[in-house]
């Protein structure tokens, strides 16, 4: 019992100057959190072909810039109008680092981040899955 009140008593001992408090650990542990936002150069150009209904597809093109800017432009693959939807502005990062939202961008206008890929997210925040996973990508081309 003794042991166990000088126990108590040492987690409660006031610390020295010196010392780091627990509020300085925590603010220098989340700083070190590393995520896509801080840890990933994702400027460049990402393409691919998002299956759609109708075992079509949308190729589908994104420039992510300076400035959380971003282009993209994206045609329904087995279309012969060869009608292309265009839209640019800005993006933003959510509270995590890991997913950007294409602002002003018609749905699917989230996208999760990994090294040099974009997954299109649902409106859920759900990556979306189709019978081969790895065709809902956009990959970054390297220039």
């Amino acid at each position: 019992m003794a042991a166990a009140i000088s126990l108590l008593y040492s987690c409660n001992a006031k610390y020295s100057k010196d010392s780091i408090e627990v509020e300085e650990v925590v603010q220098i542990a989340q700083e070190d959190v590393h995520n896509a936002e801080n840890s990933l150069d994702v400027n460049g150009k990402y393409t691919g072909v998002i299956p759609a209904a109708n075992n079509t597809g949308i190729a589908t093109v994104i420039v992510l810039g300076d400035n959380n800017t971003y282009t993209k432009a994206s045609a329904i693959v087995s279309s012969s109008s060869g009608n292309t939807v265009k839209t640019e502005g800005k993006y933003e990062w959510n509270s995590e680092g890991n997913t950007i939202t294409l602002l002003g961008d018609k749905k699917p206008n989230r996208y999760f981040v990994g090294e040099n890929r974009l997954f299109p997210l649902d409106a859920d925040g759900n990556r979306m899955i189709d019978d081969s996973a790895d065709r809902c990508v956009l990959i970054k081309i390297q220039e």
